[in-house]
C-alpha cells in the first residue's frame, strides 16, 4: 500500500515507498525527510529548509500543473483577504508574497501521481 496526499493548492504526491504496518493496523511514512520520499523525486518534492521537504504550492486552479493559468487567477484575487486557493501561503491574504515566494519559484513544475 502506498500513500498519496493532495491538498488545497499544492501538487499531489505519493510515497516512493510501501507503506509497513507498524503493528494494530497503524501504518507512518515521513514525506519530509528527503527528496527521494516521493515518488518522482526532485520534481516535485521541494526542500523547504536544509534537511526539511515538502509539497509545491501554487497549483491555484488544481489541474496538476502550476502554470499561467494559476497566477491569473492570483491576480484577479490579488488583495482580498480570506480562504482562497490563490493564497499560497495560507495566511489569509492573496498578495505579492504568495506571487513571488510561492508560485513564481515554483513556475512549470507538475503533478506525478500516476492516473
Amino acid at each position: 500500500m502506498y500513500v498519496v496526499v493532495w491538498h488545497r493548492n499544492h501538487l499531489g504526491i505519493l510515497s516512493a515507498d510501501h507503506l509497513i504496518n507498524t503493528g494494530n493496523g497503524i501504518y507512518s511514512y515521513d514525506f519530509s525527510t528527503d527528496s527521494s520520499q516521493v515518488y518522482g523525486g526532485i520534481m516535485n518534492h521541494l526542500e523547504l529548509a536544509p534537511g526539511t521537504w515538502g509539497m509545491a504550492t501554487g497549483d491555484v486552479n488544481c489541474d496538476g500543473e502550476i502554470d499561467l493559468l494559476d497566477k491569473e487567477i492570483w491576480e484577479t484575487d490579488a488583495g482580498i483577504f480570506g480562504y482562497f486557493s490563490s493564497d499560497l501561503n495560507m495566511d489569509r491574504q492573496v498578495d505579492n508574497r504568495d506571487k513571488l515566494n510561492f508560485w513564481l519559484k515554483n513556475d512549470s513544475l507538475n503533478c506525478h501521481v500516476p492516473d
